[in-house]
């Protein structure tokens, strides 16, 4: 399962298969002649429920505002112009001026010497606070949209604290390639939406369109006196630039005069308006709208209360979702084991991932009818990197050049040590002992690739076992309690959605490659030049290999791993493709 919870997937292979949601043999092609069915609610809709989060602390749903944007635009300070003179306000906040663009100090006030002799409309100030460059600004949110630009975009979705990384992936995929179709998922009017779902019946074998409500408020934590505090749900940013602004000017005899705009920004409330709908959905329908035999987490406590939405979705499989995004339109659903062997050449592990490359490129459109669109998402489960881990470290352990570092030698058998212990308490199924052994290997790997401790990570000789050995155990170290200091590679037990791939010969040249070519034509391609475009659905915390930053220096959740890293530090993939 990708996201907090860990559980075993109900339907796993180490070949590419089609996945049966159901267990029933049934034709899933495209179109959807589904009739609607609005989920029960008010005629205002319905929040999903509330909850305790494991500390007991409750939450509670409530609006949002630009301070809780994770993107806002630059603001500059105003202006301070002191001074004694005399004001003519042509523009008051109960008239203000409507304009999308920025006005000239002329066009909100006249402005004259001090007279002493004040009269009608001319007022005596101390200053000015403002510039039309640099106003008195107050941010709001343009209530007619829920979209940047009329749009989806993968960067509007911010995963929050609830561990629904595998549908937001999923929603990534269809940002990306498909945004009109997310787009035409919502039905606006002012702080009511209605957003489009699908569930599944299975006496049937069809999918049914539902139409889910809510409202603009989400998922807070509390104070516990009723004050709230935390946003919870996902994030949202805002626009660069204000849509409109209200223009004004506020005086009174013997103040400082503030020349003001109330800017109204466009908020991609969008993201989370779809996880709460989302939420709010599977409280009657299920975690994957009862497609699939056996939700991951179920919909009820074990003493048979019933879970909140938001804890249904707490982990998942993004290969499930799509179904309930596409309904009918789905056409396929499979999943694809990463194929992986410590002693195996890179050219070795392309020949056993040519299902997984070929995907990759249908992600891209090869391959795809003009109709139709490919999703893919990676993910790693911690038993399989730690197994991984272990056997490289026996790796190192047997080359010549790892004798002359006895120090090292122990480090890695204390690291391989924490490894296995980790593995057992899985193989036992004891959450406990499983729990303790993720915080020992997570502060082994923690301190094993610390910057410096050990320079021989970053020697490439015999054949880049060292940092193999390095990258994987940048994964590792987040198996427990991440105790890290912003170092990282990627996270097991998460989910990326693939944005695209590049393959590269050992020149360095694009390499164009289809399916079948991919057949003939596999051994030109170099995995340590390929590389695989990714998003962390947290919209941040890219790779940072020592602490100073993700290597393209902007941290939005979007980065590339060489195809060769990919093969090391991602155990699952999941494909969908669609009628569009």
């Amino acid at each position: 399962m990708i996201g907090h919870q860990r559980a075993p997937r109900q339907s796993s292979s180490t070949d590419s298969v089609e996945l049966d949601p159901t267990g029933l043999s049934h034709d899933r092609g495209p179109g959807n002649a589904a009739r609607t069915d609005r989920v029960r609610g008010t005629a205002n809709g319905r929040d999903p429920s509330d909850f305790s989060d494991e500390d007991g602390n409750p939450t509670t749903h409530a609006p949002v505002g630009p301070d809780q944007a994770v993107h806002t635009p630059d603001a500059t300070p105003p202006t301070v112009d002191p001074g004694e003179r005399e004001v003519r306000p042509l523009h008051l906040e109960a008239d203000p001026l409507e304009l999308a663009g920025t006005p000239a100090a002329a066009d909100l006030y006249e402005s004259r010497a001090s007279t002493g002799e004040c009269t009608g409309e001319w007022i005596p100030v101390t200053g000015i606070v403002g510039s039309p460059e640099a106003p008195s600004r107050l941010l709001e949110r343009d209530p007619t949209t829920i979209f940047i630009d009329d749009m989806p975009a993968i960067a509007d979705i911010h995963q929050g604290s609830i561990g629904d990384c595998y549908f937001l992936s999923a929603v990534t995929g269809v940002a990306q390639s498909d945004p009109g179709h997310l787009r035409d998922m919502f039905t606006v009017s002012g702080d009511q939406v209605q957003v489009r779902l699908y569930s599944f019946d299975a006496a049937t074998s069809a999918w049914t369109e539902r139409r889910v409500s809510v409202d603009t408020s989400f998922l807070h934590s509390t104070d516990g006196a009723g004050g709230t505090e935390a946003l919870l749900s996902s994030g949202f940013r805002m626009g660069d630039t204000p849509v409109t602004s209200s223009w004004y000017v506020a005086a009174s005899p013997g103040d400082m005069m503030w020349l003001m705009e109330d800017a109204q920004y466009e908020f991609a409330l969008w993201a989370p308006l779809l996880e709460k709908a989302y939420a709010r959905f599977v409280e009657r329908f299920g975690q994957y709208g009862g497609a699939h035999s056996a939700d991951a987490n179920g919909r009820t406590h074990a003493d048979g209360t019933p879970k909140s939405g938001y804890e249904v979705i707490d982990g998942g499989w993004s290969g499930c979702c799509f179904g309930m995004l596409y309904g009918q339109a789905e056409l396929s659903s499979s999943e694809t084991s990463v194929q992986f062997d410590v002693d195996a050449t890179d050219a070795e592990l392309v020949a056993d991932n040519l299902d997984l490359i070929a995907n990759m490129l249908m992600v891209g459109g090869t391959d795809v009818p003009a109709d139709q669109r490919a999703f893919m998402t990676l993910s790693a489960q911690a038993y399989d990197l730690t197994t991984r881990l272990s056997q490289q470290v026996d790796k190192v352990l047997a080359l010549a050049s790892v004798g002359r570092h006895p120090n090292f030698q122990r480090t890695l058998q204390y690291v391989q040590a924490r490894c296995n212990a980790y593995t057992a308490a899985e193989d036992a199924g004891d959450e406990t002992a499983l729990e303790e052994a993720g915080n020992k290997v997570s502060e082994a790997c923690t301190r094993f690739t610390e910057p410096g401790a050990w320079p021989i990570l970053e020697s490439d000789r015999d054949d880049g076992a060292y940092t193999d050995l390095r990258d994987m155990a940048q994964v590792v170290q987040n198996v427990g309690t991440d105790a890290s200091d912003g170092r990282r590679l990627t996270y097991t037990h998460h989910a990326y959605p693939v944005l695209g791939v590049t393959l590269r010969g050992a020149d360095g040249g694009a390499l164009t490659l289809d399916a079948t070519s991919l057949q003939a034509r596999h051994g030109e391609i170099d995995a340590d030049q390929s590389t695989v475009q990714l998003r962390n659905p947290h919209g941040t915390n890219e790779p940072d290999f020592d602490g100073a930053g993700p290597a393209d220096g902007e941290d939005d959740g979007v980065f590339s791993l060489a195809l060769s890293q990919v093969f090391r530090v991602f155990s699952l993939s999941e494909e969908n493709l669609v009628q569009t």
